[in-house]
């Protein structure tokens, strides 16, 4: 009798183990509240790009007329996705999505900082020093960047969950 438990609670952890069962190395999948938070705080980092690139209009103009255009839809667009997101809740696609945004408008903010330094130059060696939208869009880019590997950690353990769920469905109807 002894024997016939140990043996299939050893064909039981075999099961398990082949359906993909979670084992504590695995990490945990992200909570619905984790990802609102995420959500929550990638909002703040946009609408932070929002104003720095607001503040930096006037030199962006004087670099580059089109800037200040393309920042403004790329920062509709990041609050179009997160809204999404909200709405239709955590999805592969859209986090990925969502990353891509947010990588784009770290990607501008560090264009528009080249932009606006080269325009500070000029007016440095005119004798008028003002930097402070430089560096608000360095602060608002490395931020977008910040989140955005956030949002990526814990959206690999939401697509790694994902893909378990799949194979473990597979493996059922097989």
């Amino acid at each position: 009798m002894r024997r016939t438990s140990i043996i299939w609670a050893i064909v039981g952890l075999g099961a398990c183990s082949a359906l993909g069962a979670a084992t504590s190395d695995e990490p945990p999948p992200p909570s619905r509240a984790e990802i609102n938070e995420l959500l929550d705080k990638a909002e703040q980092k946009v609408s932070a790009y929002e104003e720095a690139v607001k503040l930096a209009k006037p030199k962006l103009d004087m670099g580059n007329e089109k800037l200040f255009d393309r920042d403004a839809d790329a920062s509709s667009g990041a609050h179009q996705v997160i809204a999404a997101v909200r709405k239709k809740g955590p999805s592969a696609y859209g986090l990925m999505l969502l990353i891509s945004i947010l990588d784009d408008l770290s990607l501008a903010a560090a264009t528009d900082g080249m932009v606006i330094s080269q325009v500070s130059l000029a007016a440095c060696r005119a004798g008028i020093r003002d930097d402070s939208d430089v560096t608000a869009l360095i602060n608002a880019g490395t931020s977008l960047h910040d989140i955005s590997e956030l949002i990526l950690h814990a959206s690999l353990r939401f697509i790694f969950v994902e893909e378990r769920l799949m194979i473990n469905k597979q493996l059922l109807h097989q």
